[in-house]
């Protein structure tokens, strides 16, 4: 489904600005919140699979599991965080996580350094042991639900999709879990380091890492080999962190190269002009908009400055003009006294 922009929900409280993405769990909107003033995101829940959508008790025991999550104060989770349905749709809202997801900041040509793919990973693996009490059920490993922010070095996790409820305790499926979490993280170290999704690969994981990072530690081989698409890991997160290298055993992330040298530009100068976007009706005054660039980039064109008038053209005609009056005065004079 697509919302329009200036859609409402709640009686008025949401307001959508606009379509952000679609991900692993289902389409993202830019929304304010006109009853604080606050830009967040909205996320529909259900769309790419409507037919699998859980019962109406186990939505709202998702919807409690999301409040509890925002209680923890992690600063791995959003710190809002919720969920409601409206017109027999499923939404999740959520605060805006600082930087990108993975998946836009991480590419084959720019993987993160070992050093920074190791201390993200640690840091989810603590968030996910702290979230274990509540539980794991519905939980999205991928790229695109891990935001991270090179600057604050700030990781948020935001993939909690609605599904149905956790099998009951006792029963072996809480091993089973914590082993697709296992397998969820070594998916996502492979991705941090090669830039490459893991599930696309045949040949072990750590082979293609070692291709990039050939003075890694040994014991790295271990863990990525418990990610294996064809095996399932039966270890707990603690046990497959205690395989990862600790950070002093890992060589230094690279120094930044220089940013290229800006050129002079050849053309007539520029001036910028901004467009004028349509917004949706809400309360003054307003927040700016969240200035993300790789999401809601402020809408702008560049247009040629009008190209300076010479005046030396115009005045070599007039110069031209009074020496032709002269000469034709000179000649009528001359054939007056002949």
């Amino acid at each position: 489904m697509t919302l329009a922009v200036g859609t409402t929900l709640q009686k008025g409280t949401y307001v959508i600005d606009a379509w952000v993405a679609e991900d692993t769990i289902g389409p993202m909107y830019l929304a304010m919140d006109v009853s604080k003033g606050q830009w967040i995101q909205l996320r529909v829940l259900g769309s790419l699979a409507p037919q699998a959508l859980p019962d109406a008790a186990d939505r709202q025991a998702f919807y409690q599991y999301l409040g509890q999550v925002a209680d923890l104060k992690n600063s791995t989770f959003p710190p809002r965080l919720g969920g409601f349905e409206e017109e027999g749709v499923c939404y999740q809202s959520l605060s805006i996580p600082p930087g990108a997801p993975l998946d836009r900041l991480v590419t084959t040509a720019t993987p993160l350094p070992a050093r920074t793919s190791l201390a993200l990973v640690r840091q989810l693996i603590q968030s996910l042991q702290a979230l274990h009490p509540l539980g794991w059920t519905g939980l999205r490993l991928t790229p695109d639900q891990v935001w991270y922010s090179p600057e604050a070095q700030a990781t948020t996790f935001v993939g909690f999709d609605l599904i149905p409820g956790a099998a009951p305790a006792g029963t072996g499926q809480e091993i089973l879990d914590e082993g697709t979490l296992v397998q969820g993280l070594s998916y996502l170290l492979y991705f941090l380091l090669t830039g490459q999704r893991a599930e696309a690969t045949k040949a072990p994981l750590s082979v293609e890492v070692r291709r990039h990072h050939p003075s890694l530690p040994a014991s790295l081989d271990r863990a990525l080999e418990l990610g294996h698409p064809q095996q399932q890991p039966t270890i707990t997160l603690a046990e497959w962190e205690a395989l990862l290298p600790a950070a002093d055993d890992l060589p230094s992330d690279p120094l930044p190269g220089p940013g290229p040298t800006a050129k002079r530009p050849e053309a007539a100068s520029t001036v910028v002009v901004a467009r004028d976007r349509p917004r949706p009706p809400v309360s003054d005054p307003r927040p700016s908009s969240p200035r993300t660039e790789s999401h809601w980039p402020e809408s702008q064109v560049l247009a040629p400055s009008p190209p300076k008038r010479s005046s030396t053209p115009a005045l070599a005609l007039v110069l031209t003009g009074l020496m032709a009056t002269v000469s034709g005065l000179g000649v009528g004079l001359y054939a007056r006294l002949q």
